[in-house]
């Protein structure tokens, strides 16, 4: 049963820098955090801990380590009486899949997710609603890691306004976001070095790929010697997805040759595939660019970048697994890569297209390549389907 709390008062914010004597100090009224953070997370826990789990709370609650989430409303109408839910809700999800097809009684993994769009709470199967004129705190778990958001910013004083989005929306990214932290807090340096390599945490790569991907760039050693098992699980996909381009008013266009190519790839024939895929996925591209931006007269590579992705009105969110703006700067400097005409390196859409792609590179690293940046776009530029999954 949920907890009933009286506080002593309700806090509107947290301070968020040191300050001796009169003057000004930042206060956090909204702030996300994650196992990630390090020590901070863990003395914000204490600190909410201290406030809303006072010693004389009857009857007694969790210890710490014992909390897999709690949610508390922060109601000032309530007199500084509130409500607090402990271990006993039922959080939906509503996800993007990896797979076409979803049937009763399959086993659901990370692997399969590939974006959260919304999170609902519900207690006793009814959903819970928060109000916009309320703070909450919601501290949740995903496997190990933990993470705590809170918004209290309808609670200033004076300056309290209610809040303009929708809780579900945003609390539907943050556990996507802690589910699928090693591909959404990459650092900055091994960015740069898995470019170089021209690799990606394209989202059809299991977890544990792109951990070992992130731990051969840590090691300078080179991601090439995970080729034959990113190879493997590249052909899963494909198989798993076997037709699915003919089910989309994007793709369906596209889907014989699309189809041929990629039965080429699972051949082994990796120059027919890469031969196709290249130029097939810029007019996959102009198909989309004419769909969203139908009166823009211009028509470049940068805007057609611009048009998946930046302007896209399906674009994932910041905290997408999907990676949006580091799939841009991937697709603008791998994918549309310029080239010397007096010595031509790498596959990619402008050695491809004007032939001068060295032969060498028509391989299955070159033709791989190509049916994960395929199959990324698949995600970012259809209509996805949604389910729901709970988790109790």
């Amino acid at each position: 049963m949920p907890c009933q709390i009286q506080l002593k008062q309700i806090p509107f914010g947290i301070v968020a820098q040191s300050m001796k004597g009169p003057g000004f100090v930042k206060v956090q009224v909204i702030d996300f955090l994650t196992s990630g953070d390090g020590d901070t997370l863990t003395d914000r826990l204490e600190e909410m801990h201290r406030l809303l789990f006072p010693s004389e709370l009857s009857p007694p609650v969790l210890m710490p380590s014992a909390i897999d989430h709690y949610l508390v409303i922060l109601d000032p109408k309530m007199e500084k009486n509130t409500t607090l839910y402990v271990n006993e809700l039922e959080l939906h999800i509503e996800a993007q899949p990896q797979k076409r097809t979803c049937r009763q009684g399959q086993l659901i993994f990370t692997n399969d997710i590939v974006d959260i769009r919304r999170l609902r709470m519900l207690h006793a199967g009814t959903t819970i609603t928060i109000p916009p004129d309320v703070g909450f705190v919601f501290m949740f778990s995903v496997g190990w890691r933990r993470a705590l958001f809170y918004d209290l910013s309808p609670l200033v004083p004076k300056d309290a306004n209610p809040r303009t989005y929708d809780p579900e929306l945003r609390l539907g990214p943050l556990y996507g976001y802690v589910m699928h932290q090693e591909r959404v807090k990459i650092p900055a340096a091994l960015w740069d070095a898995l470019l170089d390599q021209r690799w990606f945490p394209f989202i059809m790569l299991k977890t544990a790929t792109v951990k070992k991907m992130l731990e051969h760039l840590k090691e300078n050693w080179p991601i090439d010697e995970l080729l034959e098992s990113i190879y493997h699980e590249t052909r899963e996909w494909l198989q798993e997805n076997e037709g699915a381009w003919s089910g989309d008013s994007l793709f369906a266009p596209h889907a014989k040759i699309l189809g041929h190519a990629c039965e080429r790839y699972l051949a082994e024939d990796f120059i027919s595939s890469a031969s196709i895929l290249y130029p097939r996925i810029e007019g996959i591209l102009r198909d989309h660019f004419m769909l969203v931006l139908p009166n823009e007269q211009k028509v470049t590579q940068s805007s057609l970048v611009a048009g998946a992705i930046e302007k896209n009105p399906n674009r994932p969110h910041e905290y997408s697994p999907l990676l949006p703006y580091q799939f841009q700067k991937y697709l603008a400097n791998i994918f549309f890569e310029p080239f010397d005409p007096k010595n031509p390196r790498n596959l990619s859409r402008n050695t491809v297209g004007h032939g001068v792609a060295p032969e060498a590179d028509f391989d299955k690293k070159g033709a791989t390549l190509a049916v994960l940046i395929l199959g990324q776009l698949w995600f970012f530029l259809r209509g996805a389907p949604l389910i729901s999954v709970s988790k109790q």
